[in-house]
Formats: C-alpha cells, structure tokens, sequence
C-alpha cells in the first residue's frame, strides 16, 4: 500500500457553522474543533486500486470518529 497524497477538510457544515463567533470560526477553519472535519487520504493498495478514504471526526455512540472508504477506481 501506498500513501498519494493526503488532505484535511475542518470546516464547519450546516447549522454548526453558523453557531460560532466569526474570530472563533476563522480559528477552527484552520486547527479545527472537536468532532468536526475530516482527514482524506488517497492511497494505491497492493491491488493496484485507487481508494480514498476520510477518517471522519463526528463521535459516535463511542465519542469515536469512523473510517469511511469514500472511492476506489482501477479493476
């Protein structure tokens, strides 16, 4: 398996972006807050297949984030 290239999306969506001060939501655009965003990660695995995976912050019943296989292109 290897790593392509990673990105990291901490933006606020729907009604929890509208529920901070200005100065605070700039912040959390750049270092995030808890529970919220997601890390994407674009990897070739030894298949030869493309996948791109998030881990998503939102806790769930566990106050865990989870893994999400967003795509995989190749046969």
């Amino acid at each position: 398996m290897e790593l392509e290239s990673s990105w990291q999306d901490l933006s606020r969506k729907g009604q929890s972006a509208h529920n901070m001060r200005r100065t605070h939501l700039q912040r959390a655009k750049k270092r995030g807050s808890w529970g919220v965003g997601r890390f994407y990660f674009q990897i070739v695995g030894d298949d030869k297949r493309r996948y791109t995976i998030y881990y998503d912050r939102a806790p769930t019943n566990d106050r865990r984030g989870e893994w999400i296989l967003y795509t995989m292109q190749g046969s």
